[in-house]
């Protein structure tokens, strides 16, 4: 009934756990497609393991590292059997009972189904995250179970903000196609991808229990690496903010014109500023046109101060 697909790349040291919490689950109606994005760590070694348990499908290694998982997710997608999905991300670990609780759920009408998750560091200890993970006032959302509209999810929450922010959270139906955007995407093509399956059709489902360890690491996308890379993830998260913005609709410019946005507008700004202010690239920023007022207020306010 589920397909779990497992996207590795250099994670050694946390498949282990990644994988005894999947061959593991009190729930075992699965199929598992290993997926190995030419690591150089040795753990393909160890998914070579794997090859011939029963519950393994597919155990696959790239001869050339992709640049993103999220072309691992849409191969993961291609070779899966069954309609429902479980990103199982490689450094990630779950609750035993996690596909248990979570099928319960499924249901005609249903596309989306996700918990809540426990932040974990490399050790697998839990912790809580320096930065604010949810700025936006309301989020205490989440503390409660709900179901949901898609399109009215997307456009109360996550033309915001990716409040699904860890795949191995959530189960999906499969879609069958996957959107060419999240493919040319390193940070935000998960957040891309929920908008595109919401949007379109179905319901979402929220479980307010935390079945599901997030790891955060050295590693992880949401470390700050250099101010390149940060520059590439503000302009993914623009992009998965105007996919929202079209797929929704505009109802009035007070639609868009919310304060939500400042942080990001105001971030952006200072990076793109390290490039040159006064460049093409600072007149014209790579942000949706909607938040073009916000850009200028701090573009004309740099220059005066």
């Amino acid at each position: 009934m589920i397909s779990v697909i497992v996207p590795n790349y250099n994670h050694l040291q946390f498949l282990p756990k990644r994988l005894e919490t999947v061959f593991s689950q009190t729930f075992q109606d699965f199929e598992v497609i290993l997926l190995d994005d030419c690591s150089t760590d040795n753990s393909w070694e160890l998914l070579k393991q794997y090859e011939n348990h029963p519950k393994v499908s597919h155990c696959i290694r790239n001869q050339v590292n992709s640049g993103s998982p999220f072309k691992q997710w849409k191969k993961g997608l291609d070779l899966a059997k069954f309609d429902w999905i479980w990103i199982a991300e490689s450094d990630d670990f779950s609750a035993l009972d996690f596909l248990e609780r979570m099928v319960k759920y499924v249901e005609v009408g249903v596309h989306l189904i996700f918990c809540s998750s426990n932040e974990v560091n490399e050790n697998g200890n839990l912790f809580i995250p320096s930065e604010e993970k949810f700025p936006i006032e309301g989020e205490k959302f989440l503390e409660s179970s709900f179901k949901m509209d898609g399109k009215s999810f997307v456009h109360k929450w996550l033309r915001y903000k990716n409040y699904i922010d860890n795949a191995s959270s959530a189960i999906f139906f499969n879609p069958r196609f996957f959107p060419k955007e999240s493919l040319e995407m390193r940070y935000s093509g998960d957040w891309y991808f929920w908008i595109y399956l919401l949007s379109m059709r179905g319901n979402v489902v929220h479980i307010s229990y935390k079945l599901n360890f997030f790891r955060y690491h050295s590693s992880t996308t949401r470390v700050f690496i250099d101010v390149f890379k940060e520059f590439e993830k503000k302009i993914e998260r623009f992009s998965c903010i105007q996919f929202a913005h079209r797929c929704i609709g505009f109802k009035s410019i007070f639609d868009v014109m919310f304060y939500q946005y400042d942080y990001d507008v105001k971030d952006f700004f200072h990076l793109n500023s390290k490039f040159g202010r006064f460049r093409l690239r600072g007149f014209f920023p790579r942000i949706p046109f909607f938040l073009y007022p916000k850009y200028y207020k701090h573009f004309l306010k740099s220059i005066f101060e």
